[in-house]
């Protein structure tokens, strides 16, 4: 069967789907081996990333929520973890932004302006004026 184990899931607008899940000692061991390479930052806690870092994903679910308006309130504390963690972009390939986030973040300019090896950007949601945000003087 390989390593992967097949999960069905009722989802209720979408009816029953078939996703692919890696056994806990599998993950842990691919996620040993891929540590200079990749790496995950999910909510307030951020290390240190290495210089040779090519691939980031980061989830801001618990960083940023928006209120009833649909305004989003800066997390100043993850922002500034997150400018400590992230010190070079310059070999970054990948970038995968998931939840809610504010446009002020200067680590999208910081990471726009020097990450000249990035190849994908994946946003989970982004206004229409995105990049008069990002790329702003």
């Amino acid at each position: 069967m390989g390593f992967f184990e097949e999960v069905k899931r009722e989802e209720p607008y979408l009816g029953s789907q078939v996703m692919y899940a890696i056994c806990g000692l599998m993950h842990d061991f691919a996620m040993m081996v891929s540590r200079t390479d990749s790496a995950s930052i999910d909510g307030r806690h951020c290390k240190k990333m290495p210089r040779t870092l090519r691939h980031l994903s980061i989830v801001t679910g618990s960083a940023y929520q928006k209120d009833q308006h649909g305004n989003i309130s800066r997390d100043e504390k993850f922002e500034e973890n997150l400018k400590n963690a992230i010190t070079s972009v310059s070999e970054l390939r990948t970038l995968v932004l998931l939840g809610h986030y504010d446009f002020s973040l200067l680590l999208f300019q910081d990471i726009f302006q020097k990450a000249h090896n990035l190849r994908v950007l994946q946003m989970s949601a982004a206004p229409a004026d995105f990049l008069k945000h990002v790329f702003e003087e």
